[in-house]
């Protein structure tokens, strides 16, 4: 996903698979990358630290978009809980864990935008995916808090929550899945 604007953009950290970037650019230069999250996971579990190093570099934190996503499939009564902790893990408690470094530094500014990126599966369901469907409807109820928390402090809090698109992630779904998603869109295209 990329933005369509030359205007300026705040600085901007991106953390992915452990590589640290930061600098200007512009909105159209910004490109949120699928696996952005999971790495960002993994460097908060990790390191504990990403929030630090903004605050110490920028001063503040405008936007933090919580886009993390995997999925480990499975009927629920043959799921493993390995399989239900690692999607939680990963798709909600990461954006709980940058939501909660992050506040308190928004909330000094007086302004911040937190986005949660979810799915049409957190309001729907999905067969096979009732650990997925958990964690997106958690990141809803988790913003619909969050605006209600910290809106007096000027912090916005939004859900996005997409229907089916063609990703890497939904390209490693069974082919018969993919069509009939795809069936369900009005367009009849990911």
């Amino acid at each position: 996903m990329s933005f369509e604007s030359d205007k300026p953009f705040n600085d901007f950290v991106h953390f992915h698979r452990g590589i640290r970037r930061s600098g200007r650019f512009s909105i159209k230069e910004a490109t949120l990358l699928e696996e952005a999250g999971t790495a960002m996971t993994e460097l908060y579990n990790e390191k504990r630290q990403p929030k630090d190093d903004v605050e110490k570099e920028f001063g503040r934190i405008d936007i933090l978009v919580n886009n993390a996503g995997i999925t480990k499939d499975g009927l629920m009564m043959r799921m493993s809980e390995e399989q239900w902790d690692l999607v939680l893990n990963v798709n909600l408690k990461s954006a709980f864990n940058f939501t909660h470094a992050c506040t308190p530094i928004m909330a000094k500014q007086r302004s911040g935008s937190i986005i949660n990126m979810s799915s049409v599966v957190g309001v729907a369901g999905n067969a096979g995916q009732c650990n997925y469907s958990a964690s997106k409807a958690g990141l809803i109820g988790l913003a619909k808090s969050i605006a209600k928390e910290m809106g007096p402090r000027g912090i916005r809090a939004n859900c996005i929550a997409p229907g089916f698109i063609i990703t890497d992630m939904t390209m490693a779904m069974p082919e018969k899945i993919r069509e009939d998603l795809t069936k369900t869109i009005p367009l009849r295209r990911g």
